[in-house]
């Protein structure tokens, strides 16, 4: 075979390849309502009759669309084709404040990871009359925060979640994952180790006075002491940009009083995941990535599997190998990496999803 007649021959065989693949999917829009609030999704269906098995996703922290992109990858997008190729349903929506869930700005900035639990609730009640959806076999599949809300609901609501895939999410506090993520960032950043220390403690102070429900004035204080007391151990090349450090540590509180003295991160550093995983009856699906630096294997793996205890067999761990928060084939797993990995998860991470799925819900 000639290269005109190779090329030729690889060029159909894509095209057939594509055209199978989008004959066995079918999608719809869906709107739903938690309350006055107004949602859109996609919910991606094998073609042909019956009643299939329902997977509802749920974004990680942060407004994300409904294929919860980041840096031009879509995660949520990729998963929905796989699996409803593989046979399921999928549900996937626009979060509150992003795209068709546009709804007003008061909506989104007293919303704590309660009111997200309720959006993810109110998708479950529209799509368990669907159709086409199996009312006995929803479950969620949660990424990061996501997976907390997936925790949750399949505690309060075991009738209606009958299983849960969490793919890095965290099973220990906010508090304990924002001290991570700290100091992994000023590790990046070229802190000495005796700097980070410090950085920790003021971090410590921090989210102590935020949990105490300190007052917008106090927190401001505290702000700005510790940002006037981090400029000395900035790196010399960082620093000499810092010509006037009561303005800088005057802009940088400012900045920083909107993320600490909102409700969410309140309730953020305060919930322990632990407390719903110990009430979860249905089978689950636990899902790491080795070089996740933001949701990390080493602080969570333990927690997770402790909080199952007299209940194990519900529970299967997975570890990616070399995979990142976003679960893409990666070198170090850092944020800053992610904008030039390729677009596309490890290549066995969506198997394993439909290997379990095949495997505990028939």
């Amino acid at each position: 075979m000639n290269r005109y007649f190779s090329i030729l021959f690889a060029m159909l065989f894509l095209l057939s390849s594509c055209a199978m693949f989008a004959s066995k999917i079918v999608e719809e829009e869906i709107t739903f309502y938690n309350g006055k609030l107004k949602f859109g999704g996609t919910l991606t269906l094998p073609t042909g009759e019956g009643k299939f098995p329902l997977v509802i996703l749920i974004s990680g922290s942060g407004q994300q669309n409904r294929d919860e992109e980041i840096m031009g990858f879509k995660p949520f997008a990729d998963i929905a084709m796989h699996l409803s190729s593989a046979g399921y349903a999928v549900f996937r929506y626009d979060d509150r404040g992003v795209d068709s869930s546009k709804n007003t700005p008061a909506d989104l900035e007293n919303a704590t990871v309660f009111d997200f639990a309720k959006d993810a609730y109110s998708a479950l009640q529209e799509m368990k009359n669907h159709k086409k959806v199996n009312p006995a076999k929803i479950g969620l599949l949660g990424h990061s925060e996501g997976g907390v809300i997936a925790q949750k609901l399949a505690a309060d609501y075991p009738k209606e979640v009958n299983f849960i895939i969490l793919m890095a999410s965290p099973a220990v506090s906010g508090v304990k994952i924002s001290r991570y993520q700290v100091e992994q960032s000023n590790k990046e950043a070229g802190l000495s180790a005796e700097a980070i220390d410090t950085v920790l403690k003021y971090q410590d102070m921090l989210t102590g006075a935020v949990i105490a429900g300190k007052s917008g004035e106090e927190l401001k204080q505290m702000l700005y002491d510790i940002n006037v007391r981090t400029v000395s151990l900035l790196p010399a090349e960082r620093r000499k940009f810092i010509t006037d450090v009561d303005k800088y540590a005057r802009a940088m509180s400012d900045q920083m009083l909107k993320s600490v003295s909102n409700p969410y991160i309140k309730e953020y550093f305060r919930y322990d995941p632990v407390v719903a995983m110990r009430k979860i009856k249905c089978p689950t699906l636990a899902i790491f990535g080795e070089k996740d630096m933001q949701v990390p294997v080493s602080m969570n793996k333990a927690p997770l599997s402790a909080a199952f205890e007299g209940r194990k067999q519900l529970l299967e761990i997975v570890i990616i190998r070399d995979a990142n928060h976003l679960f893409q084939k990666s070198e170090t797993g850092s944020v800053s990496e992610y904008y030039k990995l390729e677009k596309k998860f490890e290549d066995t991470f969506l198997q394993t999803i439909e290997t379990w799925l095949k495997k505990k819900i028939k």
